[in-house]
């Protein structure tokens, strides 16, 4: 699959049109501040002056930790967005939508955006950004961790964790090239939709894998039958068909694990097992 920065390109033109409303700093990397717009000294600072002392990380009320993490995302994609709070002058919090970007790479300079959410939710758009897969057309990792963290915070019950995995797709999409291997992607996400529709909620996870939240434990094997069963039959991407081999693995909350990162580690580690397994029977 071909790397896009369409998505990075939309989202930072959808963020121009709240720049009149919006708070823009530039930031050294260790997160000192270096200068800002009248609506960034209005809401948080008094004057251009008082920002000789100051780090955003103090404002955003996070550590240092944090702030190394989000220089290490922009550093590999090329923005970095969130939902947080601020700390205005009046000690107030203020609910923004966070957006860092590269300003000068050759002088490690940041940009900073931050949205008033009230501005934030006047673009439906750019909330479709933040949480749906461009690409597939279904909700991304960030909607699946945000999903997975409230259930788990609320539930009393299990919940299922299944991670699906196309086997041979980087082989498709290397012969037949990337427009293929996308259109491929769509079908295939379509089809794992359809499969478990009323069972649980899809996401895509990253490349040519997908998430799915099961509410119900039981119909972890339920679902996992009907996806196998879809995916016995011809993929279909414009007049070419494709036969798809996938292999799935899960986990079961609070069983396997009681953090998101143990309920993919356990999930994927079946999965593999399984991508081991179908790999022998096809080789026989």
């Amino acid at each position: 699959m071909q790397k896009s920065h369409s998505f990075l390109k939309e989202i930072m033109n959808f963020s121009m049109s709240f720049v009149q409303s919006s708070m823009v700093a530039l930031t050294d990397a260790n997160g000192n501040l270096l200068s800002a717009n009248d609506v960034f000294l209005d809401i948080v600072y008094g004057s251009k002056n008082d920002l000789m002392s100051a780090n955003i990380t103090n404002i955003l009320r996070q550590d240092v930790p944090w702030w190394n993490q989000v220089i290490s995302n922009v550093k590999q994609n090329g923005l970095w967005f969130d939902y947080i709070y601020l700390k205005d002058k009046n000690e107030q919090k203020v609910e923004t939508f966070f957006q860092m970007s590269d300003y000068s790479e050759d002088r490690d300079i940041y940009m900073i955006l931050l949205t008033p959410i009230q501005t934030f939710h006047e673009c439906e758009e750019l909330q479709r950004l933040v949480y749906i897969d461009e690409l597939t057309g279904v909700p991304n990792l960030r909607s699946f961790r945000e999903l997975l963290a409230e259930k788990m915070k609320q539930s009393k019950s299990k919940i299922g964790i299944l991670f699906i995995d196309i086997d041979n797709f980087k082989k498709i999409n290397d012969q037949f090239g990337h427009v293929v291997g996308d259109s491929l992607l769509q079908k295939c996400a379509e089809i794992v939709v359809n499969a478990c529709k009323g069972k649980g909620k899809v996401f895509r996870k990253s490349g040519d894998e997908f998430l799915m939240i099961i509410d119900q434990t039981m119909d972890i094997d339920a679902v996992k039958d009907s996806i196998d069963l879809q995916f016995s039959k011809e993929v279909m991407v414009g007049h070419q068909s494709f036969m798809v081999d996938i292999s799935m693995g899960y986990s079961v909350y609070p069983d396997d694990g009681e953090a998101e990162e143990d309920l993919l580690r356990f999930a994927d580690m079946a999965m593999y097992k399984e991508k081991n397994r179908n790999k022998l029977n096809r080789d026989e």
